[in-house]
């Protein structure tokens, strides 16, 4: 199997390299940056006894608005700060496109080009027009802010969600940080959500850094 997964991954960096986006083994992801904002295609592996499915993602990550984020998390025993590899949002691509999980399979040296191909496909269909729509922080914004069914896809977790609202509002609209702090903890105790209070200390973190001048 582990050929099979080499070949593939081969012919998947030959098909995208040529668009500038770098291979990260450590990730299993092939990462774009421009300017401030990193891009990621994502491969994960569902290994089976006799076969493996490839699964992929897309990732967008505005490098400022991530290093605010990861500077204001509250502390973690688990949390490594020498591998900060955070992302503003995100979705697995049949999920963005077909509403449920998409899944390539590979049993056979048959089937790695076929796979090649339709990942290849993927790439250029969604990921490439993916990563232009949310080329820069404005355009999350405007989305993550609606809190309806596409923002839950591109940041499932509500909490985290919330934290990148507030933490765009911070760069992109000072003015509207505390309106937009209230709109979050309304909607995670209207959810009932069990970990308001991390939003709550990333809130009031990102109040204290707020240049004075501006309305609080």
């Amino acid at each position: 199997m582990k050929k099979l997964h080499d070949e593939l991954l081969l012919g998947i960096k030959r098909n995208t390299s040529e668009l500038g986006f770098r291979y990260n083994s450590a990730t299993r992801s092939f990462r774009k940056k421009v300017g401030n904002t990193q891009f990621s295609f994502h491969l994960s592996v569902v290994r089976h006894q006799h076969d493996f499915d490839i699964v992929a993602d897309l990732g967008v990550r505005y490098l400022d608005v991530e290093k605010l984020a990861w500077g204001l998390m509250p502390p973690h025993p688990l949390r490594d700060d020498l591998k900060f590899d955070t992302w503003t949002m995100g979705v697995e691509v049949g999920n963005l496109t077909q509403g449920s999980q998409l899944r390539w399979g590979v049993a056979g040296e048959k089937d790695v080009d076929e796979a090649i191909s339709k990942i290849t496909a993927i790439f250029h269909s969604v990921a490439l027009p993916y990563f232009e729509k949310y080329s820069t922080p404005e355009s999350a914004y405007v989305m993550l802010q609606r809190d309806d069914r596409m923002s839950e896809l591109n940041s499932p977790l509500r909490v985290k969600r919330w934290e990148r609202i507030i933490a765009l509002a911070y760069f992109l609209e000072p003015q509207r940080l505390s309106y937009w702090i209230s709109k979050g903890r309304n909607a995670l105790v209207e959810a009932s959500d069990r970990q308001s209070d991390e939003f709550e200390q990333f809130a009031e973190a990102l109040l204290a850094r707020q240049p004075s001048g501006v309305d609080r």
